[in-house]
């Protein structure tokens, strides 16, 4: 996958270029999505994606923690707004600049939050096919959703 927004505030649009490229990855019935940290802002991405049945993002991130409650804030909404898994991997420490990393990795599923780690470690949830088909059927926004309404 290519990171597609690059982060000016970091000048990434300086030294980078925006990737074109999507990796789908079908593994045991589920479709997976990497995203690139400054792309969790963009939710027109996402429920384009979602729209093609993801049912899992996987989001790999360095925000700093200014930034925490933006961070967890957008990736539970991404989850709940397009009924899927959201797993968040944020840096934690400090880099070589002394600039601090929220960590607050997560979980989130199509109801919000499941599991969090504000700490350096591994920690774990659990997610199931069928839980989430089921949280579709209860309330499924891709039926009623009035294709063209996106003023």
């Amino acid at each position: 996958y290519d990171k597609r927004h690059l982060f000016t505030l970091a000048k990434e649009d300086k030294y980078y270029t925006a990737g074109t490229q999507k990796l789908m990855i079908e593994y045991k019935q589920w479709k997976i999505m990497p995203i690139i940290c400054y792309d969790l802002r963009f939710p027109e991405m996402f429920r384009k994606l979602a729209l093609k049945t993801v049912d899992l993002f996987l989001v790999v991130a360095e925000w700093p923690k200014e930034r925490y409650d933006a961070l967890i804030n957008l990736a539970a909404a991404r989850a709940i707004e397009n009924q899927c898994y959201l797993l968040l991997s944020n840096r934690i420490g400090k880099d070589c600049f002394r600039e601090s990393f929220a960590g607050a990795s997560g979980l989130y599923g199509p109801w919000g939050p499941i599991v969090f780690s504000y700490d350096e470690g591994a920690f774990g949830g659990e997610i199931n096919l069928n839980d989430l088909k089921a949280a579709r059927e209860v309330l499924n926004v891709f039926d009623e959703r009035v294709e063209g309404v996106d003023f």
